[in-house]
């Protein structure tokens, strides 16, 4: 059996490693991360280049099976793979994170507001051994979050 695992993620990474060598495992990370942890198995780098291409590449590799197992800000791969898979008749499976729990954090809607708020969330991130988000909204409409805990795998 040979399975696509759209990763990026420490989960993906984990599940890639209890799946290889007993699978064909292939993790796609999308290449926005300089140096990226590798997961075990073979790795492809890079994004598909839209739901046709995406289509093309699955049928060309003979892929049985796909894991999404993105980071739950990739919303729109998570429905182009759901789509495609479904026209093709691939089983599809979707590994989500539970929600984010944002008590005890700090959310901010601008560099100024995360400038004057660093200090207090730089306590919460180094005194808590629980993962903490600080999320900067851009104008752009792009997501910047940042974790750091001590107790950390990732």
């Amino acid at each position: 059996m040979r399975v696509l695992l759209l990763g990026g993620t420490a989960e993906a990474r984990v599940l890639a490693e209890r799946l290889h060598p007993d699978i064909d495992v292939i993790s796609s990370l999308a290449g926005r991360v300089p140096n990226p942890a590798l997961p075990a198995g073979e790795v492809r780098i890079g994004g598909f280049g839209g739901a046709e291409p995406m289509r093309q590449w699955l049928v060309d590799s003979r892929v049985d099976a796909v894991v999404d197992a993105t980071h739950p800000f990739a919303a729109v791969m998570t429905e182009r793979t759901a789509r495609v898979c479904g026209e093709l008749g691939l089983p599809h499976l979707v590994l989500a994170r539970p929600p984010w729990d944002s008590t005890d954090s700090i959310v901010v809607g601008s560099a100024a507001e995360a400038a004057k708020s660093y200090t207090r969330a730089l306590e919460l991130v180094v005194n808590d051994s629980e993962r903490r988000f600080l999320e900067r909204r851009l104008r752009e409409g792009q997501s910047l979050g940042t974790s750091r805990s001590r107790s950390s795998t990732e």
